[in-house]
């Protein structure tokens, strides 16, 4: 999705790398260092949790899930984060 985001930008800035493909650009890094964190900090935070309910069972169900919402939150964040960036340099 990042790729057509930027290839987008592209299109709007007359089909050159402009502030829109600018911004499409950080708002895609961000995202991903934003999924990557978050999804190491969820991961780890599910498998404690589920580790209190069973140091096997609970913890690898609850590092998978925790891993996944942390990715989906991280990845949010990190967008906001990397938009906002470019454009307050803009």
């Amino acid at each position: 999705m990042s790729g057509l985001d930027i290839y987008n930008g592209v299109q709007r800035d007359g089909g050159t790398y402009g502030v829109n493909a600018q911004i499409a650009t950080g708002k895609a890094v961000g995202e991903i260092a934003g999924a990557y964190a978050g999804s190491e900090t969820g991961a780890a935070i599910g498998a404690f949790v589920g580790g209190l309910f069973g140091a096997g069972v609970g913890a690898v169900p609850g590092a998978i899930i925790g891993g996944i919402i942390g990715g989906w939150f991280g990845g949010q964040a990190g967008a906001s984060a990397g938009e906002a960036a470019v454009e307050h340099f803009q």
